[in-house]
């Protein structure tokens, strides 16, 4: 039953369990290594591209899923424009996706360089212009005030070479152009995310030495600079993972020779240029796998062990422990209030517009339990629920109004 109620703000506290991880339902594609691309359109997550290996020779998959974290549910999508490939990279900007380069076998020593872009919207896939760093495999990107930035991986020049360019892509121009080169020493397989107006790569392998690496580096889109910043604590590797979540970034995983995996994650506060050990992955070690962050919550699907032939399909969340209290309130400006918290029988949730928005009530185990449509206000009967810890968020049309956990009695 939904009824007007008086308008109450309640701030909320209490002590939950943070800096966590909870398992989602199983990817439905083929597990996959090979660094699929992947990139975010309004709440939504993509991905694609990869290799499932099979015996001694990896099947190149050009298949790509969008995956809902409000639902729970992958979907597939049209197919990557382009070939089948693995080592491509992947970004999203104006609202639409863009993924590329990588490696096929069969041009310029099975390197690419073709780029596409996705419509959410007309599900296709478009060719832009290529990169014009030449084909590239194993290439590191992130995104900064709607451009997308390409650096570092492997090309043939026509030997073997080691990319240290660094190429600044423009959708609305369709174009990309050549920034201050990365000074670090040129590697690949890269972990790599970006914080408001800055991008940071770090660990990744020296694909002429074999040397694994564990320095890590600032680029300052501003000045278009790059500036060392405090090496990556945990175990030289490659392969590894790297996210951000809000003002963090996170890297983790990876490998080292021979055949030593990881699992450890490790977050970076920027401000003061330090490293911060978090809780493992529980499901174990990997390298290769797809990542992504939706509303303040990272993303780790499937991913491999190289030397056993071991390939995952798992998906899992991580929720970072600056969630302290029940309530996390996103929009300032569409104030909602939902109370009380704890709750017994009854869950009320008070709104100052009338935009429509969206509950999404999820138990302990992240499995949903209510998803249910209104504008103003709703009282809930919640007397049939069992106690325990409950999470929720409140969305409009466009993102995440209000989001934490609440406590039934």
């Amino acid at each position: 039953m939904i009824r007007i109620l008086p308008l109450l703000l309640l701030l909320i506290s209490f002590n939950i369990q943070a800096d966590s991880w909870i398992q989602k339902s199983n990817l439905t594609a083929p597990g996959r290594g090979g660094i699929p691309f992947s990139f975010v359109i309004n709440g939504m997550a993509y991905f694609g591209c990869g290799n499932a290996p099979n015996g001694s020779n990896p099947n190149l998959l050009q298949d790509f899923w969008q995956y809902n974290p409000v639902t729970d549910i992958w979907t597939q999508k049209a197919n990557f424009g382009g070939v089948a490939r693995w080592g491509p990279i992947g970004f999203s900007l104006n609202g639409k996706g863009y993924a590329g380069l990588g490696g096929d076998y069969t041009n310029m020593n099975g390197l690419l360089q073709d780029f596409w872009e996705y419509d959410p919207a007309a599900n296709s896939w478009t060719q832009k212009a290529n990169f014009v760093g030449g084909p590239l495999n194993y290439a590191a990107s992130f995104t900064i005030n709607n451009k997308g930035y390409v650096t570092n991986g492997y090309s043939y020049n026509p030997l073997l070479f080691i990319h240290s360019q660094l190429w600044e892509y423009d959708a609305i121009t369709d174009s990309w152009t050549q920034k201050a080169s990365y000074p670090g020493i040129a590697i690949r397989d890269v972990a790599c995310f970006s914080i408001g107006s800055k991008g940071y790569i770090g660990t990744g392998l020296d694909n002429i030495t074999g040397a694994r690496h564990n320095d890590f580096w600032e680029y300052n889109s501003i000045n278009d600079q790059w500036t060392q910043k405090a090496s990556f604590p945990g175990a030289l590797r490659c392969d590894a993972t790297g996210l951000s979540i809000a003002n963090k970034g996170y890297i983790g995983f990876g490998q080292d020779l021979p055949f030593t995996f990881f699992n450890d994650f490790w977050e970076y506060d920027p401000p003061t240029d330090t490293w911060t050990q978090k809780l493992s992955l529980p499901a174990g070690v990997r390298n290769e796998g797809v990542k992504f962050t939706v509303n303040d919550k990272g993303y780790i699907v499937s991913g491999l062990v190289d030397n056993i032939q071991t390939v995952y399909n798992d998906v899992w969340e991580y929720i970072p422990d600056e969630v302290t209290t029940g309530i996390n309130m996103i929009d300032s400006l569409s104030i909602v209030s939902i109370f009380p918290n704890p709750f017994t029988n009854q869950l009320n949730i008070n709104s100052t517009t009338t935009e429509p928005k969206e509950l999404i009530l999820r138990d302990g185990l992240s499995k949903l339990i209510l998803l249910q449509s209104f504008k103003h206000s709703i009282n809930l009967n919640t007397s049939s629920m069992a106690s325990g810890i409950y999470y929720f968020e409140i969305r409009n049309s466009q993102r995440t109004i209000l989001s934490g956990k609440l406590l039934k009695q």
